[in-house]
């Protein structure tokens, strides 16, 4: 089984925080059992971006879980990066 989720925002202000599943994950009652950034080949548009790679764990439910943030039109795994960038309005 696979599951799929997409965050959008039309827009976010600057002084807003992400969503981080860094965050949210444990709040959920899952236990990180690795966590690490690996590079992920993107070949449709021949290129690699950087992703937070997670394996989490809730009671005897193991989860592989990869996430990244997409904003204005850069890719990124660092959600620090993300507010960076947002504080910076969008450099």
């Amino acid at each position: 089984m696979v599951d799929f989720y997409v965050g959008y925002y039309q827009q976010q202000r600057a002084g807003e925080s992400m969503h981080s599943p860094k965050n949210c994950l444990p709040g959920a009652g899952y236990e990180v059992l690795e966590a690490k950034r690996v590079m992920l080949n993107i070949p449709k548009f021949n290129k690699q971006i950087e992703v937070n790679h997670y394996v989490v764990q809730n009671e005897t439910t193991k989860q592989f879980v990869i996430y990244w943030y997409d904003t204005h039109g850069r890719d990124f795994a660092s959600e620090y990066e993300g507010k960076s960038d947002l504080d910076l309005g969008g450099v």
